[in-house]
């Protein structure tokens, strides 16, 4: 739901005001951190009845790996293609904000739910 928000929000009005440039670079950026917390939503989903210490090994891992494939990701993108950077670089950094806030915000409700 984030990700369509900062859709909607982001993507007509970057395309109309600064160009597809801009606007592809921020729709990238907004996939690869899409990406990122969907695997985080799945480890935490998968492994969030299983024992804490497991649990916790499994989230802050996969949060390592996840955060070295995102660095990869970005000198990869930045190197290599003719990308937007400062508009890459600021949406990729916002958009990984915001889906880290929500990550922990779903991981926080599961949390206290009570067990049925």
């Amino acid at each position: 739901m984030a990700a369509v928000g900062m859709l909607l929000v982001g993507a007509y009005p970057l395309y109309h005001w600064y160009g597809f440039s801009i606007m592809f670079a921020f729709l990238l950026a907004l996939v690869i951190t899409f990406l990122n917390a969907a695997v985080g939503f799945y480890y935490i989903d998968k492994y969030f009845s299983a024992s804490l210490n497991d649990l916790l090994k499994v989230v802050f891992g996969s949060m390592g790996i996840r955060l070295l494939a995102l660095g990869l990701a970005f000198v990869a993108l930045l190197g290599f293609t003719e990308i937007h950077k400062v508009s890459f670089t600021v949406s990729l950094f916002i958009s990984y904000i915001l889906f880290s806030v929500i990550e922990i915000y779903f991981l926080n409700k599961k949390a206290s739910k009570p067990d049925t």
